[in-house]
């Protein structure tokens, strides 16, 4: 990371992101707290990924019947 201030090498996690993922959702389930994040979220996350579908011009992802 280079700033005004300097250089700088950052080092993060070894273990997949759905690790940590899953690791928080695991945590707020004990400890009986809501998640921070609600289904609002979710689809704006998947109307994100449907965009840059189309940005590289690839077909949009299957749907499935819930």
């Amino acid at each position: 990371v280079r700033t005004a201030d300097g250089e700088r090498t950052e080092r993060l996690g070894a273990r997949s992101s759905y690790h940590y993922q899953l690791e928080a959702f695991a945590e707020r389930v004990r400890g009986g707290r809501p998640l921070p994040l609600g289904a609002d979220d979710a689809l704006e996350t998947m109307r994100v990924i449907d965009a840059c579908y189309a940005a590289a011009g690839l077909p949009p992802r299957p749907r499935t019947a819930l």
